[in-house]
């Protein structure tokens, strides 16, 4: 009865571990290609992002305000764009 205990349990140990792959296994490598890329060209645009807008803190939100008024461009549409 021990040695099927201790089967039992080095079974399930198994099978337990077995779960976190089981996720793996459902993309398919031109999925995971084309995931890799898509991650490369966003970290890529993010690089260069920081590049012209490097990372700062704010003292307040007024602060920030004016930051945003003198560096982004307001969007204008036309109703012939629509």
């Amino acid at each position: 009865m021990k040695r099927f205990n201790w089967w039992l349990i080095g079974l399930v140990a198994v099978c337990l571990s077995m779960i976190p792959l089981a996720g793996c296994m459902g993309v398919s490598q031109s999925k995971y290609e084309a995931l890799q890329a898509e991650y490369e060209a966003v970290n890529q645009e993010l690089t260069e992002i920081k590049e012209v807008y490097p990372p700062r803190d704010f003292e307040s939100y007024s602060e920030l305000s004016e930051w945003v008024s003198k560096h982004i461009k307001p969007q204008r549409s036309t109703a012939d764009k629509w």
